[in-house]
């Protein structure tokens, strides 16, 4: 057994499930499985990475040993958004070198201060992409939306101006 996905419909991976299994090398779980048991994973130290990229919310890690023994270059994979939680999370922060961002990180754009007839360039990090992906940009700050204006998409980012009439802090959407 190289790789593996857990089906969906499991909840939960109980003690030492894939203890010793020693030749995997990739693990993919679904966001249904909201808890980790002991040892699950541990001496699986042929594993490159772990993907939990479809998460919306941190799963329970019911002890620090359920990676045990993972390589030193191995890597969790969770949704950028989630990274901050994710490696906060209890039992989870023993693992905070493994875990690593998937997807689009998106800013949030702190105090525009009324960009009027000014521009203001903001980059949102495209972290483990593939290719760049085709979208347009809505930055929405109180009542306002503006659109951006000068949109450069590469593999790593996406670069846009902006000019803003409300202050305060704004979002940015991908469309």
């Amino acid at each position: 057994l190289l790789s593996i996905t857990i089906p969906d419909g499991v909840i939960d991976i109980r003690d030492g499930a894939f203890y010793n299994c020693y030749s995997l090398s990739s693990i993919t779980i679904p966001d249904g499985v909201i808890s980790i048991k002991q040892s699950v994973f541990e001496n699986c130290y042929s594993v490159a990475f772990y993907d939990f990229s479809n998460y919306t919310s941190v799963p329970t890690l019911s002890n620090t040993n359920a990676f045990k023994n993972i390589s030193a270059d191995c890597q969790i994979r969770v949704p950028a958004s989630l990274v901050d939680a994710w490696k906060a999370a209890t039992n989870w922060s023993t693992y905070a070198d493994y875990i690593v961002p998937i997807g689009i990180y998106v800013p949030s754009i702190p105090n525009t201060y009324g960009l009027i007839n000014n521009s203001k360039t903001i980059e949102v990090s495209l972290i483990n992409c593939s290719a760049p992906p085709k979208c347009s940009i809505k930055i929405t700050s109180g009542n306002s939306i503006t659109i951006a204006n000068d949109l450069q998409i590469t593999n790593e980012k996406i670069s846009f101006s902006i000019s803003m009439v409300k202050t305060g802090s704004s979002t940015i959407a991908l469309n």
